[in-house]
């Protein structure tokens, strides 16, 4: 029996924690051989990432691991096909 599409959640709907956190960014870099946190690889080059991308376990794991240095950072620039830099 098919569900009704009232009951079923809109797909672009966001989480209300990737609301609140939206817009923010952060840099991680890890050790030179590497680091592999919440399905991400993180080494010697800083690697941007915007915290809506996130979910509230993974960052916390990124936070937390002592070998990744964790700090602000600005948005990417977008390149005219909307790609980041």
């Amino acid at each position: 029996m098919a569900k009704d599409p009232q009951t079923l959640p809109d797909a672009s709907s966001e989480r209300p924690e990737r609301k609140q956190r939206g817009g923010r960014y952060i840099s991680i870099t890890g050790p030179k051989e590497g680091r592999r946190r919440a399905g991400r690889d993180f080494g010697p080059t800083p690697v941007i990432l915007a915290l809506s991308d996130l979910s509230e376990k993974e960052a916390q794991a990124i936070i937390d691991d002592p070998l990744l240095h964790v700090g602000p950072a600005k948005a990417p620039e977008q390149t005219e096909d909307g790609a980041a830099e």
